[in-house]
């Protein structure tokens, strides 16, 4: 590959933009601290009952087709319009949805599902396997234009053998490749002439959903409630009618917009993240639910090192890590919720003792009166150095660095501390003359932790190395809700809305 790719794949995961997900919001703002504005007074909640439109955040589509867009609010719009093969109803797990059961070859190769029967789309007609293959078709066609691209990448042909079933054949076996089977399903009679680049304002949504597509007008994105919505009348679906009335997606100008809609009462949800979610909790006026976001941090070794430093050494880079993953359970970061259990390295932990008994087997020495580590170059004593890059702009970037050097203290090593700009992170990622880093990337929403390290270990140019990178924390982010929105609430950073056909809304006492 040139250099001059690896450097834009570097440059893409340094600033964490590995996928697409929901938009988390920043907010350090200490206005929105406060109480929201024109607050209804709420009626006494007295239960589920139908009735009550939500207000959810948008901004300016590009397109409503959710294959077609990176708009991440288009796909929070699709998952009350459409309905997928599989649900996730948590990080590593899922359910099934258009899906009624299927079966894996023992290969892991082969893909059998079995449709269910009955189904239909919003303008009456009936769902089919046909869509099933249309839909993953049009994802393939799409290419990189597609958020769901990499969804489907694994996939080597799809057959129909018949109405109700579909075989999909597979490059490689993935045993977790249901919940890659998670994107909206298409009728392929609507969408076949739908463009994948523009916005077409007389194409209208046709779907399976819970919410039917009623308008675009005047800045607003109207739904209103399918009656007849399938999962309502199958044995593993509802057991209720759905409660809200319909959905509008208020179209604001950008992201940035989204708080200060949230607290002037426009929407109803908004998702933040930061070192000051506490006050969110704490409020009285807004319900808050916390949830472990995608978005992580991670130190990354050089299998070269500063000036022929001993970080070139595998054994010593897996003993540092080790080291790092104990020391982390006993001195836990504060940035967030700790990540190295989730890969293979950070489960095999070391402590103090251990560690010094491993660096002095690989010829390095300890004085514990001075708390110094030797490792001798060109047969000389030299205490132990190692340097951290980091970018200070980031806050916690340099806590954990702080905490990198407190930690690597205790075992004799020096760490010196080097902030350096996002060019000057890049430039070292790509020459390999740094001893460790401090980044931070996402998960991508097709994917989990220990697949986005494979794709960084390739982006950054470590493939094939040993004990190069290690997660440390996972950043806390937050839902905030309306007073009025009732229900159980279960987000997770894959679905803020998951549990949301248990909402119902409160009335006001002007809306009696």
């Amino acid at each position: 590959m040139k250099k001059t790719a690896i450097v834009a794949l570097i440059f893409v995961f340094l600033l964490g933009l590995a996928g697409c997900g929901q938009q988390v919001i920043n907010q350090e703002d200490y206005s929105y601290y406060a109480v929201r504005e024109e607050m209804p007074v709420l009626t006494q909640d007295s239960g589920p009952a139908q009735g009550g439109r939500l207000r959810l955040f948008m901004t300016t589509p590009d397109s409503l087709n959710p294959i077609y867009t990176f708009n991440p609010y288009i796909s929070d719009l699709s998952l009350f319009v459409f309905d997928s093969l599989f649900v996730a109803d948590g990080e590593k797990s899922c359910v099934n949805s258009l899906a009624e059961s299927w079966q894996l070859s023992e290969d892991g190769m082969t893909l059998d599902i079995r449709l269910r029967d009955g189904v239909k789309y919003h303008d009456g007609s009936e769902f089919s396997a046909k869509d099933v293959a249309f839909t993953i078709e049009a994802i393939r066609n799409a290419g990189s234009r597609s958020p769901y691209n990499d969804y489907i990448r694994n996939i080597d042909s799809v057959m129909v053998p018949d109405r109700l079933n579909i075989r999909i054949i597979l490059k490689k076996p993935d045993p977790d490749y249901l919940l890659k089977l998670t994107f909206p399903i298409l009728p392929g009679h609507v969408f076949e002439d739908w463009p994948i680049d523009g916005y077409d304002p007389d194409k209208k949504l046709i779907g399976t959903g819970a919410y039917k597509y009623d308008s675009f007008n005047e800045g607003v994105i109207s739904l209103y409630r399918n009656d007849d919505w399938w999962y309502a009348s199958v044995p593993d679906g509802l057991d209720h009618p759905i409660w809200i009335d319909g959905i509008d997606f208020i179209v604001h100008d950008g992201d940035y917009e989204m708080m200060a809609a949230f607290q002037k009462n426009i929407i109803d949800i908004a998702t933040v993240s930061g070192n000051n979610m506490d006050y969110y909790s704490n409020r009285s006026d807004i319900l808050y639910s916390q949830y472990v976001g995608n978005r992580f941090e991670y130190i990354l070794i050089s299998a070269t090192g500063a000036d022929g430093r001993r970080t070139e050494s595998s054994e010593f880079r897996a003993a540092l890590l080790k080291y790092l993953a104990g020391y982390i359970d006993l001195n836990p970061l504060e940035t967030g919720i700790p990540a190295v259990t989730e890969v293979d390295l950070g489960r095999e932990k070391a402590g103090r003792e251990d560690t010094l008994e491993a660096l002095e087997q690989m010829g390095m020495t300890y004085d514990e009166k001075k708390n110094t580590l030797y490792s001798y170059r060109n047969g000389v004593k030299t205490a132990l150095t190692l340097s951290v890059k980091y970018n200070s702009l980031d806050l916690d970037r340099q806590i954990t660095a702080e905490w990198i050097q407190a930690a690597l203290q205790e075992i004799g090593i020096k760490v010196v501390l080097e902030n350096a700009s996002q060019e000057d992170e890049i430039k070292a990622v790509s020459n390999g003359r740094f001893d460790m880093m401090i980044l931070g990337s996402r998960i991508p929403l097709y994917s989990n932790l220990e697949e986005t390290l494979e794709l960084l270990s390739r982006a950054l140019g470590v493939e094939g190395r040993e004990a190069v990178i290690l997660p440390l924390y996972r950043k806390r982010e937050a839902v905030l809700y309306s007073m009025e929105i009732r229900g159980v609430k279960n987000p997770f950073w894959k679905n803020i809305f998951n549990g949301w056909t248990e909402w119902y809304i409160v009335q006001s006492e002007s809306d009696k």
